[in-house]
């Protein structure tokens, strides 16, 4: 059963409360979905008043994310936004919309008008293209927001984020749903939220190939790696759209591509990643000489290298600005970027 109605009708409310005029992005509301279990922790965006727009991170390790994106702006990158688990309601101009978009508002009869007024709704999954919700995601999305605007209506601000007996960082205002017979009835709770390390990412290295790769001499060249998302769309017929990764290598000096490979995130970013090690044993196997040291654009990318890149004994240090690479991933996104 379609939910489209009942959302368009909370996107009315939300957008009447403007609660982006009181309060701020990191003032987070938790809900848990009666369905899922999952907690929905919904941050409103456009204090600024550049994007209005209400984010529900979804689950302890999606809150995470954003809160480790938050502390650490000035290394941040588009992908890191695209692979936190979310839905999201934004209000914007009505050419933004797509047209699968304008044909629901005017099935349900919705009136809308006026710039950075009309509801769009997505789904964020990690690595895919951002897109319309699916009926789950519609039925967990009405939750979501019913709650929060009982929360972000209640005029004193501390009775929208206090917690009884701790002003500690880690407790959250969740609202909790509860059935007493045929009834269903919603509460208060405060929780203490643990979020979950980042899990070590686990990979198999083929042991021949390895050997290899060993006997090749280090030569004096240095080679500068990063991985990073691109504008290219994969569309499969009934399948959610994604996004390639890539995996750059260039040489620092000459500037010369040594490799670019195209990486496919849809069975799950973990399940990307665990393949970028082998994938570079690879390419570094076929050459006539290895680097001496290799430099990673990523504190992830060196991460996740360190193992490999110790067993050949090539030096590896993460190192931000890598201009060559820098170079060549420019000219790579104006290729894609024209297509």
């Amino acid at each position: 059963m379609s939910n489209w109605s009942r959302l368009y009708s909370l996107a009315d409310h939300i957008n009447a409360l403007k609660p982006w005029r009181f309060m701020y992005e990191d003032e987070i509301t938790g809900v848990r979905d009666p369905v899922t279990s999952t907690i929905g922790f919904i941050s409103v965006m456009g204090n600024l008043g550049e994007h209005y727009a209400l984010t529900v991170y979804l689950g302890e390790r999606a809150l995470g994310q954003y809160l480790e994106l938050s502390e650490n702006q000035a290394n941040a990158t588009p992908e890191m936004v695209l692979e936190i688990p979310q839905l999201m309601i934004s209000f914007e101009d009505r050419e933004f919309l797509e047209k699968e978009d304008r044909a629901i508002i005017k099935e349900n009869g919705v009136k809308v008008s006026g710039k950075k007024s009309w509801p769009m709704f997505r789904s964020y999954r990690p690595g895919m293209v951002p897109w319309f919700l699916e009926e789950h995601e519609q039925e967990s999305m009405v939750s979501f927001l019913e709650q929060f605007l009982e929360v972000a209506s209640r005029s004193n601000s501390d009775e929208r984020k206090a917690t009884p007996g701790s002003n500690g960082h880690d407790n959250y205002l969740v609202r909790e749903c509860k059935k007493i017979r045929e009834n269903i009835k919603w509460e208060d709770t405060w929780q203490k939220i643990v979020l979950p390390s980042t899990r070590e990412i686990r990979y198999a290295i083929d042991s021949g190939l390895l050997e290899k790769t060993r006997a090749i001499p280090i030569g004096k060249n240095i080679y500068e790696m990063d991985f990073f998302l691109t504008p290219a769309q994969v569309r499969e017929k009934n399948k959610r759209p994604f996004f390639s990764y890539m995996l750059l290598i260039v040489d620092e000096r000459s500037e010369l591509v040594i490799s670019s490979d195209l990486l496919d995130p849809s069975d799950g970013i973990e399940q990307m990643l665990v393949k970028i090690p082998g994938l570079t044993l690879k390419k570094l196997s076929n050459g006539t000489s290895l680097p001496q040291a290799v430099l990673a654009g990523s504190p992830r990318l060196a991460d996740l290298l360190s193992p490999l890149m110790k067993s050949l004994g090539i030096k590896l240090q993460y190192k931000k600005g890598l201009s060559s690479l820098e170079t060549a991933r420019s000219a790579i996104l104006e290729y894609f970027s024209r297509g």
